[in-house]
């Protein structure tokens, strides 16, 4: 498909001091590294209107959509016109079949740079255009694809502006199942504190029993400093949603039973999820391990057991030899270590020829 106008993102001179509750700082100009000689660079003006002011740039066509831009020795090359706010948000869906052209490629390197481009180019146009923020805002309640909607709360948690905030909420509110499970991972995004939010998640544990919202819930439960009683709560509720039958379930919730609980406790949860029959139980286990620096000597036993067990999947194995790097090896447990450390290379450089 032939076209000569992208998103008309890239250099913004400068950003206002945030708001006092965001947490990081966007760079403001982003240096693109390209293989190609003939680049573009596309500016943007602040106005009170939803018209902005766009560069158009005449460029070769190249392989993909982000190739086309260009440092300022070709500002000669640039006509100036007023654009419509709709001219400006229509590329997005242009830059997402990019992205999924590189996910069916399986190339993870160009599918990362292209996620971080249009993460910054997004995260700053939306800054300093409110019109944006509400395009991307209602982009997100409407959207389908979850890959889509997972890049767009990506951007929308870096933003964390009150009316991100506000729309994660009203979702996971909503009568819809679907728009609920929206809002709940928006906030897990956000990861924000708060305890209102922490009432909305016990709300939804409580009363729904649908196994997938739930978990798409306790995903949004950040830990804080809670009241003896109010900590009580979760953590009992955390055991139940344990004991669910429900795989997604049980490994969310032993994330969280990591992050909010201690002693012995976590450490006979850890075990029994290392044990699950379900891999993806397993993997949040060893997740939690990471996460929360957990160190004890049956843990690493049952470490061990599955990096051995030729009968886990290569990624089981992988991840428990990963989760072993944290833990003091006696002479026969760092001799184990490193040989399945070397089985697992030998796989990964069969699997890097054959793909070759």
């Amino acid at each position: 498909m032939k076209y000569i106008y992208l998103l008309p993102i890239i250099t913004i001179s400068f950003i206002a001091g945030f708001a006092s509750n965001q947490w990081w700082h966007m760079p403001l100009q982003e240096s693109i590294p390209s293989s190609h000689d003939n680049i573009a660079t596309k500016t943007v003006a602040k106005t009170s209107q939803p018209l902005i002011k766009a560069a158009q740039v005449n460029t070769t066509q190249t392989n993909t959509q982000f190739d086309h831009y260009a440092d300022e020795s070709h500002s000669a090359d640039v006509t100036y016109e007023e654009v419509s706010f709709q001219e400006i948000i229509d590329p997005l869906n242009l830059l997402w079949a990019d992205l999924m052209e590189q996910y069916l490629q399986n190339d993870t390197t160009s599918l990362e740079l292209r996620e971080h481009k249009a993460r910054f180019q997004l995260t700053n146009l939306a800054l300093d255009n409110p019109p944006i923020l509400d395009e991307l805002l209602q982009r997100y309640q409407q959207e389908n694809d979850p890959a889509m909607q997972e890049f767009l709360s990506t951007v929308l948690s870096d933003l964390r502006t009150p009316e991100v905030l506000a729309l994660a909420s009203d979702m996971a509110q909503g009568q819809s199942t679907e728009k609920q499970k929206s809002g709940f991972t928006l906030l897990s995004s956000l990861a924000m504190p708060l305890p209102e939010i922490r009432q909305l998640v016990m709300n939804t544990l409580q009363n729904s029993q649908d196994a997938e919202l739930q978990s798409h819930a306790v995903s949004a439960l950040t830990l804080d400093v809670v009241a003896p009683a109010e900590r009580q709560g979760i953590e009992k509720q955390l055991d139940v949603l344990f004991s669910s039958d429900h795989p997604q379930l049980r490994a969310q919730s032993i994330i969280k039973i990591a992050e909010w609980q201690q002693g012995e406790h976590v450490i006979n949860h850890i075990n029994t999820a290392l044990a699950d029959e379900s891999a993806l139980v397993k993997l949040a286990a060893m997740t939690a391990i990471s996460d929360n620096k957990l160190n004890d000597a049956s843990i690493k036993a049952l470490l061990l057991t599955l990096a051995e067990d030729k009968n886990e999947p290569d990624i089981i194995k992988a991840k428990a030899v990963n989760t072993l790097q944290r833990y003091s090896l006696n002479e026969s447990e760092y001799e184990t270590f490193i040989k399945l450390q070397a089985e697992l290379e030998g796989i990964n450089e069969d699997a890097s020829v054959s793909q070759g």
